[in-house]
């Protein structure tokens, strides 16, 4: 048979295979992709001082938003936050001086690793408990007056933090309610500063159920 003869029917034959083999192609890089989508939230709740940063504040207020990157199948996932709250100042006496501070003001960035605590196959439940842990960078600031005089402490440090909560789905989101613990490292004699944020929100896309 001629070269050109069979060229032909060859040449179709891959054109075909390009043209129906792409659809199930891209679903499946669709399927793979939408196996870890990206969810996003928002919250707002209280932030409890831990120890001796409750000597010049008290219980504040918080504001957390979120991006992260979860399985609706797999429990593993990843998490970034950023959040700002506010703490009450008080007065401090130590021995015969009275230190009257200003609110303490508290900004972080962290990231963290989640593990997601999925429903069974064939669960009804709307409800998904989760983990998290990770770290973080820091910022303080808080004035106070001695005596005064004014004294303007700020500082940006490293910290770590773990906590948990509860996602809810309902249609078309989620709500949550959330607890975690963080310690940042300070490096001054008064030891490191810990604080509790307790909030709820609302969480959109991402894993989950």
């Amino acid at each position: 048979m001629h070269p050109r003869r069979l060229a032909i029917p060859s040449t179709m034959a891959l054109l075909g295979a390009l043209v129906f083999g792409a659809p199930s192609l891209t679903a499946q890089q669709m399927t793979n992709q939408s196996e870890y989508p990206i969810g996003v939230g928002v919250a707002a709740g209280l932030l409890v001082p831990i120890g001796s940063i409750g000597d010049g504040a008290s219980t504040g207020w918080n504001l957390q938003g979120f991006v992260d990157w979860t399985s609706r199948t797999q429990p593993f996932g990843l998490r970034a936050d950023v959040s700002y709250g506010r703490m009450s100042g008080k007065d401090f006496t130590a021995g015969s001086q009275t230190v009257k501070f200003d609110d303490l003001s508290l900004f972080s960035i962290t990231g963290d690793g989640v593990w997601m605590i999925h429903p069974a196959p064939g669960s009804e439940s709307r409800t998904t408990p989760y983990l998290l842990a990770g770290v973080g960078l820091y910022h303080a600031s808080q004035s106070g007056n001695i005596v005064g005089e004014e004294v303007d402490n700020g500082s940006t440090n490293f910290g770590i933090n773990f906590g948990g909560g509860i996602l809810y789905k309902l249609a078309g989101f989620s709500a949550f309610g959330e607890i975690r613990y963080h310690n940042v490292f300070s490096g001054a004699e008064s030891g490191s500063a810990k604080y509790v944020p307790i909030v709820v929100g609302l969480r959109f896309g991402g894993g989950g159920r």
